[in-house]
C-alpha cells in the first residue's frame, strides 16, 4: 500500500442507480428546451445579485439549516475493501549546489501532492470575479457567476506563479468544512478513512489553477471556498441560489410536494430536492425513452410523472401514501392506481440519481412488454441495470458509471471462481429477491443479474433479453422463452454463463491495464533516476568529476521519453499519455540543464534547473494522481 489519499464510496450507490445527463448535442438541446420552458412559465424573474467576493475575507457563517425531516446518517460503502491509495508524489529534489561560493542555494519549499485540475465544461453564464486587495494579486473566477443549488460550479484562480500549489476546501453555509467529491462522483478519504475536506492543486504555465465543486447536494446559502497559498489561508464567499420555478399549489402525497410541469410529464418534488433537478430529469427521461425506442423498439405508452423525495424518510412517507412499502430499494414505479409514475430518492450524487431514473423507466417499459407476468428478477433487474450502465457510458461522466460497472463485474467473476455464484433458478422469484436483507447478497444478486444479461446480449444479440420477455408475455415459461430466443436450453445457457464469467475481462479494461503496466514501469524507472540524482548530489564532488554521472542521468531520462513515445495509448487515456510525456520531457530538460551546469560551471544553467523544480514536482504529481484515479475507476489491482 502506497501512502496517501484513498477513494471511498458514497452511501447507497450500490442500489438501483441510473444514468447521467447526456452531453451530446441532442440532449443539450433537450435540457436547454426544458430550462427555457421553465423560465417562460415565470411571469417575472427577479435577477439574483452577483456574489460579492472579497479577498481575503472571513466566510459569513449562516444558521444551521433546519430540515422538516432529518436526513438519515449515511452508511459509507467502501470500495474496494482496501482501496488503492493516492501515490506520494516524487520527493522534492535538492537544489543543485553552486561551485563557487561553496555554500549551496537552499532548496525550494517542498510542494505537497496535487490533484488534477477539472476538465469539466463550464456553462456560458457570466463570470463573477473576486479581486485581491493588492494590485496584481490572485483573482478567483466563479462559473456560473450565480451558482444554482444542485448544479456544479467551476472555480479558476488566476494570478499565481506558474506551477505554484494551492490547497482548496469548501465551507457550507454553517461554516463547516465539507467532503471533497471527485469528478467520477465518489468521496475522497484519507488513508485512515476520514473524510478528505481539502485537496492540493497546481497552477498551469499561465498561473491559473482550476477545480470543480460537484454540488449536487449543495443547498442555497452563502458558501466559502478556502485557499491556502504559501502557508497563507484565505476564504472567499459565493452565493448559491435556488432556481425559481413558477409558484404552484403544493400537493399532499404523504408530505407536501411542489409540482413542475415539464414538457414531457410532471415532476413532483419534496423539500431537500433542488428545483434544477426537477427540470433536468424531464430532459433526461425524454432522452432515455428515445434511446430505448431506438435500440430495442419498445416504449412506454406514456411518459410517466416523476416523484422525488429528498431523503429516505421522505421517500418512505411518499411511498406509504400510495400504498407501497419500500425495503432496500431507492426507487420504484407504479403503473396504475394512486399516483402512477416513477418514485425516487434523491439523496445521492447527480449521476446516481439519473441512473436510478433510467433503471425505473426500464422496469416500466419491460412491464408493458410482458404484462400480467412476473418476470424472473435476474432477467428484469439485469436488463434494467444493463441499460442504466450502457446508456450512461455515452454521457457526460462515463467514469462515474465505470466505477460501478467494473465493481459489479469483479464481484460476479470472483463468485464464479470461488463457487459462491447464485444459481439463476434461485433468482426467479420476486418475493425471494425482495426478501433479502444482507447487503452482500443484495449486491451480488444485482451484479449477477447485470452480468447474466450482458452475457445474453453479447452472445445472442442486443435484443435477446427483450425477446425472451416478449415470449413470456405470449405465455411461454422461462425454459421455453430462452430456448426459442437463443436456440440454447436453459441449463446449457447457465453452464455457458458460468464458463464465460470465469474467463471474462472487458477488452477495453484489458487494453488500459496493459498500457498502465508500461506507464507504471516507466514512472518507477524515473523515480530511480531521481534517487540516483540525489545520491550523486550528496557526494559534493568537484564539477568535472560529476559530468559522467550527469550524462547518464540525462541519457536515461531521454530514453524514457522515447519509450513512452513508442507506446500507443488507449483512446480513454490520451490525456494521461500526453501529461506523462510532458512530465518526462520536463525531467529530461531539467537534467540536461544540470548537465550543462557541471560541464560549464555556468550559474545561469544551475539557476534555470532549480527554477524548474516546481514544474517537475507539479507535473509528476498530476501524472501519479491521474494513474491512481484510472486504476480506481477501472477497478484494477
Amino acid at each position: 500500500m502506497k501512502p496517501g489519499v484513498i477513494l471511498a464510496w458514497t452511501a447507497g450507490i450500490f442500489l438501483m442507480l441510473a444514468a447521467c445527463a447526456p452531453s451530446d448535442e441532442k440532449v443539450r438541446r433537450l435540457v436547454q428546451e426544458e430550462v427555457s420552458s421553465a423560465l417562460a412559465a415565470i411571469p417575472t424573474v427577479t435577477p439574483q445579485p452577483a456574489a460579492k467576493i472579497v479577498f481575503p475575507p472571513t466566510a459569513t457563517p449562516m444558521p444551521a439549516v433546519i430540515f422538516p425531516t432529518p436526513l438519515p446518517t449515511a452508511t459509507p460503502v467502501m470500495f474496494p475493501p482496501t482501496a488503492t491509495p493516492q501515490p506520494t508524489p516524487t520527493p522534492q529534489p535538492t537544489a543543485t549546489p553552486m561551485a563557487s561560493p561553496p555554500t549551496p542555494t537552499p532548496a525550494p519549499t517542498p510542494v505537497p501532492a496535487a490533484g488534477s485540475a477539472s476538465n469539466s465544461t463550464a456553462d456560458s453564464s457570466p463570470r463573477a470575479s473576486a479581486g485581491s486587495d493588492q494590485a496584481g494579486g490572485p483573482v478567483l473566477n466563479v462559473n456560473p457567476a450565480t451558482p444554482l443549488a444542485g448544479r456544479d460550479i467551476q472555480f479558476t484562480l488566476q494570478g499565481l506563479e506558474p506551477w505554484q500549489s494551492v490547497t482548496v476546501g469548501f465551507l457550507d453555509p454553517r461554516g463547516v468544512p465539507v467532503e471533497w467529491i471527485s469528478e467520477f462522483e465518489v468521496n475522497y478519504t484519507t488513508a485512515g478513512g476520514e473524510p478528505l475536506t481539502q485537496r492540493d492543486f497546481f497552477a498551469d504555465d499561465s498561473g491559473a489553477a482550476t477545480w470543480l465543486r460537484v454540488a449536487t447536494q449543495d443547498t442555497e446559502g452563502i458558501w466559502g471556498v478556502t485557499m491556502t497559498i504559501d502557508g497563507v489561508a484565505t476564504v472567499e464567499n459565493y452565493s448559491v441560489t435556488q432556481f425559481q420555478l413558477p409558484d404552484q399549489e403544493p400537493e399532499l402525497v404523504g408530505i407536501e410536494l411542489r409540482r413542475y410541469q415539464g414538457f414531457v410529464s410532471d415532476t413532483y418534488y419534496s423539500t431537500l430536492v433542488p428545483a434544477t433537478l426537477a427540470v433536468d430529469l424531464q430532459a433526461h427521461l425524454n432522452w432515455v425513452a428515445d434511446q430505448i425506442q431506438e435500440r430495442q423498439g419498445i416504449h412506454s405508452t406514456t411518459i410517466p410523472d416523476i416523484y422525488l423525495a429528498g431523503n429516505r424518510t421522505l421517500f418512505e412517507e411518499v411511498a406509504a401514501a400510495t400504498g407501497t412499502i419500500v425495503g432496500f430499494e431507492a426507487g420504484f414505479f407504479r403503473k396504475s392506481g394512486t399516483r402512477p409514475g416513477i418514485f425516487m430518492r434523491t439523496d445521492f450524487l447527480r449521476t446516481n440519481i439519473l441512473r436510478l431514473l433510467t433503471h425505473e423507466y426500464l422496469h416500466l417499459v419491460l412491464d408493458e412488454v410482458s404484462p400480467d407476468r412476473e418476470l424472473p428478477p435476474w432477467l428484469n433487474e439485469g436488463t434494467a441495470r444493463y441499460f442504466e450502465y450502457t446508456l450512461n457510458l455515452e454521457t457526460e461522466r462515463p467514469d462515474s458509471t465505470r466505477v460501478r460497472l467494473y465493481r459489479d463485474a469483479n464481484i460476479v467473476k470472483s463468485a464464479a471462481l470461488d463457487g459462491t455464484l447464485i444459481d439463476l433458478r434461485d433468482l426467479e422469484s420476486l418475493a425471494t429477491w425482495n426478501s433479502q436483507t444482507d447487503d452482500r447478497r443484495v449486491n451480488l444478486q444485482y451484479a449477477e443479474a447485470y452480468m447474466a444479461v450482458r452475457y445474453l446480449t453479447e452472445t445472442h444479440g442486443g435484443r435477446a433479453a427483450v425477446g425472451i420477455m416478449k415470449n413470456m408475455g405470449r405465455g411461454a415459461n422461462i425454459f421455453t422463452a430462452i430456448e426459442e430466443e437463443t436456440g440454447v436450453a436453459y441449463p446449457d445457457f447457465q453452464t455457458g454463463f458460468l464458463e464465460w464469467l470465469k474467463g471474462w475481462d472487458d477488452p477495453r479494461r484489458s487494453e488500459i491495464r496493459d498500457y498502465l503496466a508500461i506507464l507504471n514501469a516507466i514512472m518507477r524507472e524515473e523515480s530511480t533516476i531521481s534517487d540516483r540524482r540525489a545520491r550523486e548530489i550528496a557526494l559534493t564532488r568537484p564539477l568535472p568529476e560529476r559530468v559522467t554521472d550527469k550524462e547518464e542521468l540525462a541519457a536515461d531520462a531521454q530514453a524514457l521519453v522515447s519509450r513512452l513515445e513508442g507506446v500507443p495509448p488507449p483512446v480513454e487515456l490520451q490525456e494521461l499519455h500526453q501529461s506523462a510525456l510532458s512530465y518526462l520531457r520536463t525531467v529530461e530538460d531539467w537534467l540536461s540543464l544540470e548537465l550543462a551546469f557541471v560541464r560549464t560551471g555556468s550559474d545561469a544553467n544551475r539557476t534555470k534547473a532549480n527554477d524548474m523544480l516546481p514544474e517537475v514536482n507539479g507535473r509528476g504529481s498530476l501524472v501519479l494522481r491521474a494513474i491512481s484515479d484510472v486504476e480506481f475507476v477501472y477497478n484494477l489491482d
